[in-house]
């Protein structure tokens, strides 16, 4: 029988951080040298970093976001990584209501980023009871929503 799991249970990384596991796209390049929590709100999980713990040197402002930069009403700032995986990595500037993100902090989708032997840090969506095996996240079903009410 398959079970839905929870992004607590979903997760490969502890959910309070830690400052000793580097984050990377999928294709190697490096986000972040550990992580501060993951958040998780109604929009589901999002990995938190420090500035200090960001690779700032692998990310960039879109040119098509840099208006963002000069409106003081923007919730955050956005960049990607420099690579073909163009993971959004974003700057938090101002608070929201359905989550608990950290003004001065950023941010990433934790489907996205890899440890350093490629493995995912999101396991999928349902676990097979009987055979002990994941079905592939790609046949995940429902939304964000339920999966963050457990519906």
């Amino acid at each position: 029988m398959e079970k839905r799991q929870s992004y607590q249970q979903r997760l490969k990384i502890p959910i309070d951080g830690s400052d000793d596991i580097a984050l990377y796209t999928a294709d190697g390049l490096k986000v972040s040298d550990g992580f501060t929590r993951v958040v998780i709100g109604g929009r589901g999980p999002y990995v938190e970093f420090s500035t200090d713990q960001v690779a700032l040197e692998n990310i960039y402002i879109p040119k098509d976001k840099a208006y963002k930069m000069k409106n003081s009403q923007s919730y955050y700032h956005e960049y990607r990584t420099k690579d073909d995986c163009y993971v959004k990595v974003y700057f938090q500037m101002i608070g929201v209501q359905y989550a608990d993100y950290r003004v001065g902090f950023w941010y990433a989708d934790p489907e996205l980023l890899f440890l350093s032997d490629n493995a995912c840090i999101m396991g999928p969506l349902y676990k097979d009871d009987n055979k002990n095996t994941n079905k592939d996240a790609e046949n995940e079903t429902g939304s964000l929503f339920d999966d963050f009410y457990g519906e």
